[in-house]
């Protein structure tokens, strides 16, 4: 994988979507250069952790940045979502784990579960951001992903714009926990591309713990 990373590079030079430079700099799994970092909020380590369980009843959680501070964050994620970025996506999440501290300290047992889409949505995208995402901090943390232990069971409208309230009624018995998904004896950290709300954070953490999991907190690459 890295000598084909290698060779994609030859063929199409990194440089910063900002400012053009040409980057070097292996660490940055993103398309901006450190200097161009610097402009916007990054929130990986406590003060993200913060103001994501201020909508959270989690003790664990990390994001990368607030969305509504640049229009540039805000063109990335809509190119995760709907434009099919899909390397990118994969980047920000090693980007997001990069800087953030597992809970505990450690990554003992720790899997990544993503937000589901329904199977309707996914087949017409492709893909799930959120898996991605969860890819991407794997790659990072060295822990699996486990992409099918939730399930979405009905496709509901948009959330877009809805207040917590609206949400919530949105997403009543939405997700349900994998019958064939073993929890026992692992801690599961929920992976998500925006939070807004954190409803569907919550209906997630409720449907596994029904299944018998536990959930130890969440990770967002962005805080609507």
């Amino acid at each position: 994988m890295k000598v084909l990373y290698a060779l994609i590079d030859i063929v199409f030079p990194r440089h910063c979507v900002l400012c053009e430079m040409w980057m070097v700099d292996d660490q940055f799994h993103v398309p901006v250069c450190s200097l161009c970092v610097c402009k916007w909020p990054d929130l990986r380590g406590s003060i993200g952790g913060q103001l994501l369980l201020e909508r959270l009843c989690l003790r664990w959680g990390h994001v990368g940045f607030r969305l509504r501070e640049s229009s540039f964050l805000e063109q990335e994620v809509r190119a995760i979502k709907y434009r099919g970025a899909i390397r990118q996506a994969r980047n920000w999440g090693a980007w997001l784990a990069e800087f953030s501290e597992p809970p505990h300290g450690n990554l003992n047992n720790v899997v990544l579960v993503p937000v589901p889409l329904h199977w309707k949505k996914k087949l017409k995208r492709g893909y799930n951001q959120a898996e991605l995402i969860a890819e991407g901090i794997a790659r990072q943390w060295k822990v699996p992903v486990w992409k099918n232990a939730l399930i979405r069971s009905h496709h509901a409208p948009s959330l877009t714009g809805m207040g917590r309230a609206d949400r919530w009624t949105q997403l009543q018995d939405t997700y349900t926990a994998n019958p064939s998904a073993s929890f026992n004896s692992v801690q599961v950290i929920l992976v998500d591309d925006v939070i807004t709300t954190g409803a569907t954070i919550q209906m997630c953490k409720e449907a596994i713990e029904r299944g018998g999991g536990k959930v130890v907190g969440a990770m967002a690459l962005a805080l609507a």
